[in-house]
């Protein structure tokens, strides 16, 4: 995947030029990548399956990012122009988040809210509803690697949490923030504080 992460981040190839190629040189040897296997004598296969795949998991999170949401909000009763979903490119990678503002303004200080381990953003839809209800402008990611966000060939631990959760308070919320967490979204929150 990391042959071309940056082209495919950057604009300058797509996924559908690599999936297009390599359909385009199938020479039927069997199945629909066949050709990788006669280009790419082992041991040089697996970095060829992987670059593939890695296109294909890219343009999956790209195709997730112009997708409409779900729905999921919306079915915790929260009127529609209220909330959004939104995206964020973070390290290079697609980041799903929501934003939900209150009709007539904020009357408090945004509240960010950090999700557990193995959850996503919309978990949170009965507290974004009643924080907005209560005047609060509230943002909640889905962290990466997780959910809807794109999953990155990175390490991940609690030291790349806490830069994302840092990063994002200071690109997208973009002032002082209440931070609230659940399970290690907690752990997050207290680390970055």
């Amino acid at each position: 995947p990391i042959l071309f992460k940056e082209s495919l981040t950057a604009g300058c190839i797509s996924p559908r030029q690599v999936l297009e190629a390599v359909a385009a040189a199938d020479l039927g040897l069997g199945s629909r990548f066949g050709v990788l296997d006669e280009i790419f004598p082992q041991p040089h296969r697996t970095p060829a399956h992987a670059a593939l795949q890695g296109a294909v998991r890219h343009d999956h999170h790209k195709s997730l990012a112009l997708a409409e949401d779900d729905g999921t909000l919306e079915k915790a009763g929260l009127p529609v122009h209220l909330v959004r979903q939104r995206w964020w490119q973070w390290r290079g990678a697609a980041v799903e988040f929501i934003q939900a503002e209150p009709e007539g303004g904020a009357s408090g200080p945004p509240v960010l809210l950090v999700h557990g381990f193995g959850a996503f953003a919309s978990q949170w839809r009965n507290v974004v509803k009643a924080l907005v209800s209560e005047g609060y402008r509230v943002f909640a990611p889905t962290m990466p690697g997780y959910g809807r966000s794109e999953k990155q060939n990175a390490l991940y631990s609690t030291e790349m949490w806490c830069s994302f959760v840092q990063d994002f308070l200071r690109d997208v919320v973009a002032e002082p923030a209440v931070l609230c967490g659940n399970s290690i979204g907690g752990f997050m929150c207290a680390s970055c504080a």
